[in-house]
């Protein structure tokens, strides 16, 4: 197996040790939040695995074609429109309180949040879409 040396390799692969060096220093030495030292631990061990997965692959797998650029450019500007229709209409029905069952709740993290999961999803489908369809312009 051959790892890639790059720059940015071994800065991610780094930063995932420190990680992992920290997660282990917080588990032995801060016992009221070992648990945290933990999930620290657990997450760099992830990221760890994951870069030295990355760094077998040559750096040229990575790269996209023109038409897959494209396409989820054109989602993401769907998506981001999408998005924005949705906050102005949560806000709208909050402001105007037009009725119980469709005004939302005061947490309006909660409301960011469905905003945002959404928007994420419609990119997928869209992305899924276009690759399907063939579009290209």
């Amino acid at each position: 197996m051959i790892l890639r040396k790059d720059r940015k390799t071994v800065i991610f692969l780094g930063f995932f040790l420190f990680i992992i060096l920290i997660g282990a220093l917080i588990k032995i030495y801060i016992q009221p939040i070992r648990f945290a030292g933990i999930f620290l631990m657990i997450t760099g061990f992830i990221g760890l695995i994951t870069g030295v997965r990355i760094a077998t692959k040559p750096a040229d797998h990575f790269m996209e074609d023109e038409r897959s650029d494209h396409i989820k450019e054109k989602a993401g500007f769907h998506a981001f429109e999408l998005m924005w229709k949705l906050a102005i209409l949560v806000g709208g029905f909050h402001v105007l309180k037009l009725s119980p069952s469709l005004t939302p709740s005061e947490d309006f993290v909660t409301g960011a949040l469905l905003i945002g999961v959404v928007g994420l999803f419609y990119f997928r489908v869209l992305t899924w879409y276009y690759h399907k369809k063939g579009e290209s312009k």
